[in-house]
C-alpha cells in the first residue's frame, strides 16, 4: 500500500552567527517546525480551511501569521485586512485553525531548535540546512522497511539566492545520503510554496511560533506566553513525534550537538507532561 505524507516546515525566530545583545534578547532561539499530514487528510484539511476563512471573511489568498498577534498589539498592520481584526478575533481564528488540524489522525509535529545565546560559529545557510537535515532524517526513520511510504518536504518561500543554495545542499543530501540515513523514501528535491497560498505552511507557521514561545517560557523561565502554552499543551504537544513517551531526539532536536542550551530539559519535561 502506498502512503504519501507531506511534511510542511516553517521557521520562527532568527539565527545570528555573531548576535549582539539586542538580537539575543529579541531572538534567543531559531526554531523550525515540521508538520506531517497524509495526502488524503491534507485534501480534507484544505477544504476545512477554505470553510474557516469564509467564516471569518478572510480573503482566500491572504493569511493570518502567528507574528500578527504581536504586531497588532503594537498597532502595526502587515496588511489592510488585519485592521478588521482585534486581538481576540485573531487568536480565535488561530485556535480554530489549529483545532481543525488536531482532528486529523495523521498529523504529527517535529521541532528543531538552535540558541543564539550559545556557541554560534556556523553561517545561517548551514544552520537552516542542518535543521532540515534532522527533519529529513526523522521522516526516513518513520518509513517502514521495504515499504512504499513516501515523504515530501515543503518549506515557505525565501530569498532566491538562499533558496537555490539550500535546494542544492538538500539535493546532494537526498541523493547521496549521510552516515545515518539512506533517503530512499523521500522526494529527492526540496519543494517550496508561498505561505499565503498554502494551508500546510500556515499550520507550520503557527506550530513554529507556538514552539518558539514556549521555548522562551520554559527555557528562559519567562512568566508569560500563556496563550501559546495553552495551544501547545492542548493541541501540539500530544501530537509530537515520540518513542515510548520520550521526546528529545525524536520530536524535539537540538541543532547542533555542540550547541549547549541550558535548561532545555525544562521544555522537554513540560512537553512530556502534556502527552
Amino acid at each position: 500500500m502506498n502512503n504519501t505524507t507531506i511534511i510542511f516546515s516553517d521557521e520562527a525566530g532568527q539565527y545570528y552567527k555573531k548576535p549582539n545583545d539586542k538580537q539575543i534578547i529579541s531572538d534567543p532561539f531559531y526554531v523550525r517546525s515540521a508538520v506531517y499530514l497524509t495526502t488524503e487528510e491534507y485534501i480534507a484539511f484544505q477544504k476545512d480551511i477554505i470553510t474557516l476563512k469564509k467564516k471569518y471573511n478572510l480573503p482566500i489568498n491572504e493569511e493570518i501569521k502567528w507574528s500578527d498577534i504581536y504586531e497588532l498589539q503594537k498597532k502595526r498592520y502587515r496588511a489592510d485586512f488585519l485592521k478588521d481584526y482585534n486581538i481576540d478575533k485573531l487568536k480565535q481564528y488561530i485556535t480554530d485553525y489549529i483545532s481543525i488540524a488536531h482532528l486529523k489522525q495523521s498529523i504529527k509535529y517535529v521541532f528543531t531548535i538552535s540558541g543564539n545565546r550559545y556557541q554560534n560559529t556556523a553561517d545561517k545557510e548551514y544552520i537552516v540546512f542542518a535543521h532540515l537535515q534532522n527533519i529529513y532524517q526523522r521522516a526516513q526513520f518513520d518509513a517502514t522497511d521495504e515499504s512504499n511510504d513516501f515523504y515530501m518536504v515543503i518549506i515557505d518561500d525565501m530569498n532566491e539566492t538562499a533558496l537555490n543554495n539550500l535546494r542544492q545542499r538538500c539535493c546532494d543530501l537526498l541523493h547521496n545520503g549521510d552516515r545515518f540515513v539512506d533517503y530512499s523514501n523521500l522526494n529527492q528535491s526540496l519543494l517550496v510554496e508561498k505561505s499565503e497560498q498554502s494551508a500546510g505552511i500556515q499550520i507550520a507557521d503557527y506550530a513554529a511560533g507556538i514552539f518558539n514561545s514556549v521555548a522562551k517560557k520554559y527555557i528562559l523561565e519567562k512568566n508569560s506566553y500563556d496563550y501559546a502554552n495553552r495551544l501547545y499543551s492542548m493541541y501540539i504537544a500530544p501530537k509530537i513525534r515520540r518513542k515510548n513517551k520520550k521526546i528529545l531526539g525524536y520530536g524535539i532536536m537540538k541543532i547542533t550537538k555542540n550547541m549547549i542550551i541550558p535548561n532545555l530539559n525544562a521544555l522537554i519535561e513540560a512537553t512530556e507532561s502534556y502527552l
